[in-house]
């Protein structure tokens, strides 16, 4: 009769332990539609690692040509394509040394890759200064990609005048052909900065002040450490 028992006592502990495992090792339970409101929350919070790199400094940029004795200022300008064809870059330059214009005059380009010709035949530059027109005169240049596409170039010399109040403008747009584009405080600002290191330039020796980041550019053209 003991034995009896005994076995019975360990046949029960037997299924318990089995029932308490298969328990533990079953199918989760649903989560109820709070959790999964909160886990979709927190998909969708930004991630620090998400975030955009904040934008640069503007930087002036020094290039130098020993033999014919001059060296290039240039600096790239944020605009914004509002209408018309893809993406411009503009970078303005300002020309110091032997060959650099008698009047004071800097150089506009803005350049644009395509699968095909989109300014060759028709590139009028048109600003437009607080709402005020300003035409410039502008020409082309180019070339083809190996593999197939096209860079263009849209140049235009800028007159200090008008560089100015491009500088100074509170609204600044313009248009090549159809395409439309914006500069904002950050486009005013590398204009302001190109003019402070051009006027420097030309009013201390030919040397740009190097202040900001303008020195360390200075000295890598140079070849200095």
């Amino acid at each position: 009769m003991r034995f009896i028992i005994l076995l019975f006592s360990t046949l029960a502990l037997s299924s318990c332990a089995t029932r308490t495992t298969t328990d533990d090792t079953g199918p989760s339970p649903s989560p109820t539609p709070e959790e999964t409101a909160r886990g979709q929350e927190r998909l969708r919070m930004p991630s620090i690692l998400d975030s955009p790199p904040p934008p640069q400094a503007p930087i002036v940029k020094k290039e130098v040509d020993r033999f014919k004795g001059t060296f290039t200022l240039s600096i790239e300008i944020l605009i914004e394509t509002i209408k018309g064809w893809g993406p411009l870059t503009l970078t303005a330059y300002s020309l110091h040394g032997t060959e650099a214009p008698p009047v004071e005059m800097y150089l506009f380009r803005f350049t644009a890759e395509a699968d095909t010709w989109r300014y060759l035949e028709h590139h009028p530059l048109i600003f437009l200064v607080d709402g005020k027109p300003e035409k410039v005169e502008s020409r082309h240049s180019g070339f083809v990609f190996k593999g197939g596409g096209v860079s263009e170039t849209v140049s235009a010399n800028i007159p200090a005048d008008l560089y100015a109040r491009l500088e100074c403008a509170a609204e600044l747009e313009g248009r090549i052909s159809i395409t439309e584009f914006k500069a904002g405080p950050r486009a005013r600002e590398a204009l302001a900065l190109l003019r402070k290191e051009t006027e420097a330039a030309r009013g201390g020796g030919g040397e740009p002040s190097g202040t900001g980041a303008a020195a360390a550019q200075s000295k890598a053209a140079d070849g200095e450490d």
